[in-house]
């Protein structure tokens, strides 16, 4: 037994005739998962005793742990009333007075332990109805039930000090103390020297114009384009611009047989139709731009790239560079040291030129960048769920179908491709799915998975 037996608590375990019920939670371990769970089987071990000596009437107590061959095991005492999702689906409450106050005690108490559980610097983890226990007292009236929290399998120790992974970015590499967010102001400040730099890269091509337009002078706060929508019209098969013009100007309804004139918004970079308020036209200037170029307009491009475009891709590319060569926040030492903890499985995306799909184990050999994939499974039935089994761990280990994968999956393995990272983390995939044990092991890991990916 790990707890010391002055701690076993027989006033808290239910006695049917001179039987004692208990509840026993199982870890097994299976393959070479052993290390990891007895890594799991010591940090609950050592939450349930802190547990104990809080001696909270809404935190479970554990009765004791102990090791069986292959098995770990913690005994609790049995909650007579199921978990509070039981009590919900069981429980035909009459909401009246004793009702209501015996919710909000329990709320309150519930409250009340979670607090005494972070002043000792431990998170629950895994909050949900089916982790709070049900235990009856007194006479068994509905209103005599306990609500206590219990399963802290998922439960971290949050240290007392961070490192620079989560520190701010504004206090990374400074010695000044941190701004107080009473005081604490963000400015939002145009980066027209990273975007130069991005859009200089794209090979976004340009349009032609015609001499008319190509006379236009949009520093001047009144622009007569001198032409009506009809001669717009006309000139939109050859030039870009007649052609841009006339959508957006018959698209604001502006007069078809007068001609046109805009008058420029310097607030909102705009330009306007007179007599509307509304913007007609925003106003961007691309690198390549020497000369005629307003003051008042953006650096920018035309349209958003495509989604999957390879424009798309470049700029994702050169944001990625730009941080990893610029920004202090993250060290070179701080990306080495989280290149060390890679995720039990992960996916081997191939490359564009060789779009092979593997699992592999990553073990002491595999390091490097990975990307992990946050996604909603939503409501599937069994054989529309793309998961890794015990049934078929080998087979996603030899090869992953790519074109049987879900939409959200294959697009993350283009992006993977294209950003040249090797490996991904997808939860239903790097996790073998109905293996109780393997589950366990690596949903406790999911923060520094999620935290340690590129």
């Amino acid at each position: 037994m790990d707890f010391p037996s002055p701690r076993f608590a027989p006033d808290r375990i239910k006695n049917v005739e001179g039987c004692i019920e208990v509840a026993v939670k199982q870890l097994t371990i299976q393959g070479s998962a052993v290390t990891d769970v007895d890594k799991f089987y010591t940090k609950e071990t050592d939450t349930l005793d802190k547990m104990r000596e809080l001696d909270n009437a809404h935190l479970i107590k554990a009765v004791a742990a102990y090791r069986k061959g292959p098995d770990r095991c913690f005994v609790f005492p049995w909650a007579q009333g199921g978990s509070l999702r039981d009590l919900w689906r069981s429980y035909q409450a009459i909401l009246d007075e004793d009702l209501v106050s015996w919710a909000i005690n329990q709320m309150v108490g519930l409250c009340d332990g979670l607090r005494l559980l972070h002043n000792k610097q431990i998170r629950h983890g895994d909050l949900k109805p089916d982790n709070i226990l049900c235990f009856m007292s007194g006479n068994n009236s509905p209103h005599q039930r306990t609500l206590v929290l219990a399963d802290v399998g998922l439960a971290k120790v949050e240290e007392c000090e961070s490192n620079l992974h989560f520190i701010l970015t504004e206090v990374a590499n400074t010695t000044q103390p941190r701004t107080s967010l009473l005081h604490d102001q963000w400015l939002n400040v145009t980066d027209n020297g990273t975007a130069r730099t991005l859009i200089s890269r794209l090979d976004w091509p340009t349009s032609r114009v015609c001499d008319p337009c190509a006379a236009l002078d949009f520093q001047l706060p009144t622009l007569d384009l001198r032409r009506s929508i009809e001669e717009l019209s006309n000139g939109s098969d050859k030039c870009s611009l007649c052609h841009f013009l006339f959508r957006c100007l018959t698209k604001a309804k502006a007069k078809p047989d007068k001609s046109l004139r805009l008058l420029r918004d310097d607030a909102s970079r705009t330009l306007r139709v007179p007599g509307s308020t509304s913007p007609v036209i925003s106003i961007y200037f691309d690198p390549a731009s020497k000369d005629n170029t307003p003051s008042y307009a953006q650096l920018g491009l035309p349209i958003l790239s495509e989604c999957t475009s390879e424009q798309q891709f470049k700029v994702l590319n050169e944001w990625i560079n730009l941080c990893d060569t610029t920004h202090n926040c993250n060290s070179a030492q701080e990306h080495d040291r989280h290149m060390e903890g890679m995720p039990t499985r992960v996916i081997d995306v191939g490359t564009v030129d060789s779009p092979s799909l593997q699992l592999v184990e990553t073990g002491d050999s595999i390091r490097g960048k990975y990307l992990a994939l946050s996604h909603c499974w939503g409501k599937l039935e069994e054989d529309q769920k793309f998961v890794t089994s015990a049934s078929n761990f080998d087979n996603r280990k030899e090869e992953i179908p790519f074109d049987k994968m879900p939409r959200t999956f294959q697009d993350a393995v283009r992006t993977n491709r294209a950003l040249g990272i090797a490996y991904l983390w997808i939860d239903s995939l790097c996790i073998i799915q109905g293996d109780e044990a393997d589950w366990e092991a690596e949903s406790a890991k999911m923060e520094e998975v999620f935290s340690s990916a590129y």
